[in-house]
């Protein structure tokens, strides 16, 4: 959720290569994909679900 919130594509694209669980949430709920700070990363991490 990190990589995602700071905008870290590399982090994110390293992580997401590596199967993680997708449905992951914080305490509020919330999973990676809310925190997408910007469009790469969310693209990133809708492909991903495909």
């Amino acid at each position: 959720m990190y990589g995602a919130s700071a905008g870290k594509t590399e982090v994110v694209r390293l992580l997401l290569q590596n199967h993680p669980n997708m449905n992951l949430q914080n305490l509020d709920d919330y999973k990676a994909i809310d925190f997408a700070s910007n469009i790469e990363v969310l693209r990133l991490r809708k492909n991903a679900t495909k």
